[in-house]
């Protein structure tokens, strides 16, 4: 989002993929969130398919706004 201007519209030659997250009262129970599922998906559907990838793990972003540090 953040990239293209703050617009949230998927741009021309973008491709966008949204894994859930997992579903806990607050993040820090899994503080891993989906980093192995999106770092798998990478692997097995962008690379070689795209000449630029942009991912957000939203991890550490995530856990911060918990105050459970």
């Amino acid at each position: 989002m953040f990239l293209n201007g703050g617009s949230n519209k998927k741009q021309k030659g973008e491709d966008w993929v949204v894994i859930d997250s997992n579903k806990v009262e607050s993040h820090s129970e899994k503080p891993e969130m989906k980093a192995i599922e999106v770092t798998d998906y990478i692997i097995e559907k962008g690379l070689g398919k795209y000449d630029f990838i942009i991912v957000n793990y939203a991890n550490c972003d995530m856990i911060g706004h918990t105050g459970e540090l």
